[in-house]
């Protein structure tokens, strides 16, 4: 899992203080400035969000690779089945 901050300078926009804004309000970019106890609020906010996505989609993968791995082998046991169905009815 890696952390990129987004760096683009053509991200970002002069606002009205003459301070630098990101444009796309992506919540994970260190605003320009000085950081007040709200910014680092919701900065920390969002860094727990970001967080907290990463690790339930690492599961979630994790969970799905285990499923298809379970069910590869699936096809073989049914054609055995279906083998010995046949075998039966002769």
């Amino acid at each position: 899992m890696s952390l990129s901050i987004d760096t683009d300078p053509s991200s970002l926009v002069a606002g009205s203080q003459g301070g630098m804004v990101n444009d796309e309000g992506d919540p994970l970019v260190l605003p320009i400035g000085p950081i007040t106890r709200s910014r680092a609020k919701r900065y920390g906010a969002a860094i727990s969000l970001f967080v907290q996505a990463q690790i339930t989609q690492e599961l979630h993968d994790a969970a799905f690779n285990k499923c298809c791995e379970e069910l590869e082998g699936i096809p073989r046991l049914l054609m055995l089945l279906v083998a010995c169905e046949v075998e039966a009815l002769h």
